[in-house]
């Protein structure tokens, strides 16, 4: 038993809580977190509606091209843990960090890019970049929450957990708004 042994303290839950909500990296980490799964959850929510209203698709037809932003879990979230992991294995968490910031920043872009696309095709073909990215975001979030506080870990991938639901009620409510 590894307490017995003396290799782990013991704690409760309250005091491991309380240093995950104090500590500003979760926070950070939370922010970053509810700018990706925030936007995916959005995106699931509003594409088949988009692909209606700006290109004219048929019901079944939007619904279909806006399953696709969701199909690319699979596999995307998975990649993005993967680069994390690969980028510490060449830089230390400073490569993981390079990993997410490269991933919100491309999926930024993408994002920007979909919202300009003239024809079904590019909104598809730029809609699932933003898809992978967007995801990869996600896995790559993660790869960094065990070196905030390794005690820790449990409450603070509980917060950070929970930005991606504050950050779906923010975009939701931003993007209701503005349609």
């Amino acid at each position: 038993d590894v307490k017995r042994a003396g290799l782990m303290r013991e704690r409760s839950a309250v005091d491991s809580f309380r240093s995950g909500v104090f500590n500003v990296n979760s926070w950070i980490l939370f922010a970053q977190f509810a700018c990706s799964l925030g936007v995916e959850l959005t995106m699931e929510n509003g594409a088949a509606l988009y692909y209606r209203r700006k290109f004219g698709q048929s019901l079944e037809t939007s619904a279909a091209l806006a399953s696709l932003f969701g199909a690319t879990n699979l596999v995307a979230r998975g990649m993005g843990g993967g680069l994390s992991d690969y980028c510490n294995g060449r830089m230390s968490l400073r490569g993981r960090l390079w990993a997410q910031m490269t991933c919100g920043i491309v999926s930024g872009c993408l994002i920007v890019a979909f919202g300009r696309c003239d024809t079904v095709g590019s909104a598809v073909f730029v809609m699932l970049f933003f898809s992978v990215t967007v995801q990869m975001a996600m896995g790559t979030c993660f790869g960094v929450v065990p070196y905030v506080d390794p005690p820790n870990t449990g409450s603070i991938a509980g917060i950070v957990g929970a930005g991606g639901n504050a950050g779906a009620m923010l975009f939701s409510s931003v993007f209701r708004t503005r349609s």
